[in-house]
């Protein structure tokens, strides 16, 4: 197989397994969702017990879905994976991070939502939201700082 091939191929691999995540992340915020409505209106107290967690979780998996979102949106517009991972992306016209940070914000966030609801079901009542809450809040900030140095040196190259 051709290099050039052999990248096209990456890129369509690519963009059906962020098709896949997508829907992940679609089904995982209606559960959660449904769950943190349910647990308001009927105040199950095992449901209570996870609330918060649920919500850092949800957040999580929102910002997730958002960095899939940027990914498949853009790809159609590359013709190899190589120029995808180096290439600025974004969504509205503003290019924040390479697709191959793009890739490493979804992958970090939907792993920190899961590794926050599991943590929640393992330690049970004596889990302290605050610690899924400031981990989430940890992840989003080096995100937004990733993104203002990305653009910062953006614009110096131009």
């Amino acid at each position: 197989m051709k290099p050039e091939e052999e990248n096209l191929e990456k890129l369509k691999v690519l963009f059906q397994y962020t098709l896949f995540h997508i829907g992940l992340y679609a089904t995982l915020i209606t559960g959660l969702m449904a769950i943190l409505s349910l647990g308001k209106s009927d105040g199950l107290r095992l449901i209570e017990q996870f609330h918060y967690p649920f919500k850092v979780t949800l957040g999580c998996m929102l910002m997730a879905g958002m960095c899939g979102g940027v990914i498949g949106s853009n790809m159609p517009g590359f013709i190899s994976f190589k120029t995808f991972e180096t290439t600025r992306i974004g969504f509205w016209g503003m290019r924040f991070l390479e697709g191959q940070n793009w890739v490493f914000f979804e992958h970090l966030f939907f792993w920190v939502g899961v590794l926050n609801g599991v943590a929640a079901f393992y330690i049970g009542k004596n889990y302290h939201w605050k610690i899924g809450l400031v981990v989430g809040l940890i992840v989003f900030l080096v995100f937004i700082i990733s993104s203002i140095i990305s653009s910062i040196k953006g614009c110096k190259k131009v």
